[in-house]
């Protein structure tokens, strides 16, 4: 029994007093307090005592600046003292907050002595901006530093280029430039040709500071070449040639794609307006064939001795330029089809035994095929022996042509670039404009009809 009650009070003096040693290692004839308490001078060079954790260590010597340390675990902990630095901080108004790295050090006026090294003054006082610098102490070095706090704040506005016309609240200044503006918000504006163009600029309450202006404009990227009405993808966004877009000055990636041809990728810096011209190689060609010598083959409107193998809107026609037959095909046909085209508006529905088809569209049939149509007046069936075209007054079928991919404009009205196929009009007569860039290349009136494939061309 004696011994079990000798280990549990030896085991209760441990958990009630965790004493263990802390060496202390500097110059001799230091002062170390550890907790507030005096604990004794180095001698020999270092001082061990037992000791709780944790604790504030202190360590001083007369000329020297005060060393001070938590310590969470016994050990050693080796101190340098360091000789002192000089600062004398005044400040106006006299009652403005003297701050050194944070801890308040006078007011108006404060002289201190502190280690070496980068220090930070920041002054603070009701109704001014708050001011903040840095200083570098060297040992013995007695640095003066005086601030006048303002009431306002001293805004900086910095970029990469100079920036004419830009207004800040209405007023024009210049960037970069440096003005003194009261704390607040602020509406900075640039030209319409700068990429952030409109900014609001929380001024705080401080001697300064520096706003970084976004510089970047846009310019303007044309890319034009053959074939046209290629795809372009620049930053996951797809257009038609040819085009003009304005994008905001850097690199791009831009890839050019067409049906028949090779797609090529190109690099654009952009830091001015560009041109990019294109120039695809096709997969393949093919020349055209007659089907029969007194008959006339076109490809998209017009006949034509090589083609890139593709899908064309192919057109067979007599010598009195009648249309006999009409499809896509991609230029290898050497006999007029078999089948029979059937062009519908948007109003029609087809069905042809299982298979239903919506307007506007062409399908190819069978000579004799019994079709059934809605119309908005209902049904009806129709064996198809011959070109046939379904139609109404309001919704007359229309195909556009041109030699080169123009801008297609009706009574003056933007309706496509060409080709453009199965466009619905009303009857009646038009004046149709081609035009490229707002350049009318040709005008005419014309009339559409309905019951046929109406076609409208330009040979430009």
């Amino acid at each position: 029994m004696w011994f079990t009650r000798l280990v549990l009070t030896v085991l209760l003096l441990f958990l009630v007093s965790p004493l263990l040693a802390l060496t202390i290692v500097g110059e001799n004839g230091s002062i170390v307090y550890y907790n507030g308490k005096l604990i004794g001078v180095i001698k020999n060079g270092s001082l061990t005592f037992e000791a709780t954790f944790p604790g504030i260590l202190k360590v001083t010597k007369p000329g020297y600046v005060d060393f001070e340390k938590e310590v969470t675990e016994d050990g050693v902990v080796v101190v340098e003292l360091s000789f002192p630095a000089y600062l004398n901080v005044s400040a106006t108004p006299a009652a403005a907050k003297i701050y050194l790295d944070d801890i308040l050090v006078g007011t108006g006026q404060a002289k201190v002595s502190t280690k070496p090294g980068r220090h930070r003054i920041t002054v603070r006082a009701d109704g001014y901006t708050e001011w903040s610098g840095e200083v570098q102490l060297s040992p013995f070095e007695e640095k003066r530093v005086e601030v006048n706090l303002k009431k306002t704040t001293t805004l900086k506005l910095v970029s990469d280029v100079q920036i004419e016309g830009a207004l800040l609240n209405g007023q024009r200044v210049s960037v970069p430039g440096t003005y003194e503006v009261v704390p607040g918000t602020y509406k900075l504006e640039l030209p319409v040709n700068y990429v952030t163009n409109r900014v609001l600029l929380e001024v705080p309450s401080i001697n300064e500071y520096v706003y970084r202006v976004d510089s970047r404009r846009y310019f303007k990227l044309s890319v034009l070449g053959k074939p046209e009405r290629a795809i372009v993808k620049i930053n996951e966004l797809v257009y038609t040639t040819p085009i003009e877009i304005f994008l905001a000055e850097g690199n791009y990636e831009v890839t050019i794609s067409a049906p028949g041809y090779t797609g090529k990728t190109y690099t654009v810096k952009l830091l001015r307006d560009e041109y990019l011209v294109y120039n695809l190689e096709p997969l393949g060609e093919t020349s055209t064939t007659k089907v029969a010598h007194n008959l006339v083959v076109e490809y998209d409107g017009f006949e034509r001795e090589r083609v890139v193998k593709k899908l064309w809107f192919t057109a067979i026609k007599n010598t009195d330029g009648e249309m006999i037959w009409f499809g896509f095909t991609d230029a290898s046909i050497h006999n007029v089809p078999s089948t029979v085209p059937v062009a519908f508006a948007r109003d029609f529905q087809l069905k042809i035994g299982e298979h239903t088809f919506k307007g506007p569209g062409i399908i190819q049939v069978p000579p004799a095929t019994q079709v059934e149509y809605l119309t908005k007046d209902g049904y009806r069936t129709m064996s198809v022996k011959t070109l046939t075209v379904l139609d109404a007054p309001e919704r007359c079928l229309v195909n556009i042509f041109s030699r080169s991919v123009l801008d297609v404009y009706i009574n003056g009205n933007f309706v496509g670039r060409t080709p453009i196929y199965l466009l619905e009009l009303p009857e009646g007569r038009y004046e149709v404009e081609f035009r490229l860039a707002n350049t009318v290349f040709e005008k005419k009136l014309v009339t559409v009809s309905r019951g046929r494939l109406n076609e409208i061309k330009s040979e430009k």
